[in-house]
């Protein structure tokens, strides 16, 4: 998941000082293995933010410190954001998962290999749709340091996807029936960002503004970087073999939902939904999206961390998400049990995080699922 996140200025709570020095510590290690400039990281925990630390500098030739208001790029982790956005329409009674996703759309999505066999949104939200991320068509795009694109969503998925547009290829979709297997690709996303647009009558970021932007006092939000103070985003940094790092501009994409946004919502999304009283998201669909038992799972847009126990051998459950484009990284994971969860956000393609230690240092204990 490509996906920007500010919102590191919500009001925090106490974390114990013992707990905060050995993230400290896991934190300082990878930022140091993986030549990393700057790096803020946020802990949740019963539905707050309960801790945040911020680290390095968002800007080293300016000398400039990663503070709570500093913006990232987080990269894939926004498709969790663009999923809750869709299933909202759902919640209301706008689609229904075993519905054709054409008949919501502009210009018609099928397989060259399979024309005859409908999308559906069950299907896309799966990542079975057969729709492929084609490494000819995306190279150039996700190449980094070119702004935000003035491609717009619908014409870009127009012409990837639709049999008359430009970029049309049977190398976009995989010749298997759509549902048969389950394969990652942004694309999905983008098209997920896109339905929600054409089902809500709304531009996509309006729209997301107005469903969950507003409610969560995300007043630093954005999908775009022209809407930002670029003074106040961390700047880009490429992993260099000799230099180490360089700094690299701030790149958009035009499949902009499966990746390309700044907010925080996972302590109202631990929260079965809630921030300030309030339902802000349906718990219905944060359910589907994230059961708490791995059984019968609706979706893939979190991938589910699974291990054995010491004791038993029975599978953990944790949900996390982590992303990377040119210049940056995310990670997000959560217990949806505990209703622990933790960000960490870095300006660097090179930091490699053990999410373990943070998960020791917090003593988050992933669920069991009962048998």
């Amino acid at each position: 998941m490509r996906y920007r996140l500010t919102a590191l200025v919500l009001l925090s709570f106490a974390v114990p000082a013992a707990a905060q020095e050995r993230i400290d510590t896991v934190l300082a290690r990878a930022m140091t293995a993986g030549k990393t400039p700057g790096l803020a990281a946020a802990i949740v925990q019963d539905g707050k933010v309960a801790w945040i630390g911020t680290y390095g500098f968002a800007n080293v030739e300016a000398k400039r410190p990663v503070t709570r208001r500093t913006e990232f790029h987080i990269a894939s982790t926004s498709k969790p954001f663009s999923t809750v956005l869709l299933m909202q329409l759902h919640a209301a009674g706008k689609f229904r998962l075993h519905d054709d996703i054409n008949q919501y759309l502009p210009f018609s999505v099928r397989s060259p290999a399979l024309p005859d066999e409908p999308v559906t949104f069950e299907m896309l939200l799966q990542l079975r749709s057969s729709i492929r991320d084609n490494p000819t068509c995306y190279r150039p795009l996700w190449s980094g340091g070119n702004g935000d694109s003035p491609i717009a969503l619908g014409d870009f998925l127009r012409e990837y996807l639709s049999a008359e547009g430009e970029d049309f290829s049977k190398e976009n979709f995989f010749e298997r029936a759509p549902g048969s297997k389950y394969t990652y690709g942004n694309t999905c996303f983008a098209l997920i960002g896109y339905l929600a647009e054409r089902i809500s009558g709304k531009p996509f970021a309006s729209y997301s503004e107005e469903a969950l932007c507003d409610p969560l006092g995300l007043r630093h939000t954005h999908w775009f970087l022209a809407q930002t103070d670029t003074l106040n985003v961390a700047l880009p940094f490429q992993t260099d073999g000799s230099a180490g790092y360089r700094p690299v501009w701030h790149g958009g994409f035009p499949d902009w939902p499966a990746g390309q946004l700044f907010a925080t919502f996972l302590a109202a999304y631990t929260n079965n939904g809630r921030w300030d009283a309030t339902q802000v998201i349906d718990s219905a669909s944060i359910e589907l999206a994230t059961p708490r038992s791995p059984v019968g799972l609706g979706g893939r847009t979190w991938t589910v961390r699974a291990a054995p126990t010491p004791d038993a051998g029975r599978p953990q459950l944790l949900y996390e998400h982590a992303g990377g484009v040119v210049g940056g990284q995310a990670v997000v994971a959560f217990n949806p049990i505990t209703r622990d969860g933790f960000i960490v956000l870095a300006n660097s393609d090179g930091l490699r995080l053990n999410i373990k230690p943070i998960m020791d240092a917090l003593q988050i204990k992933a669920h069991r699922p009962r048998r």
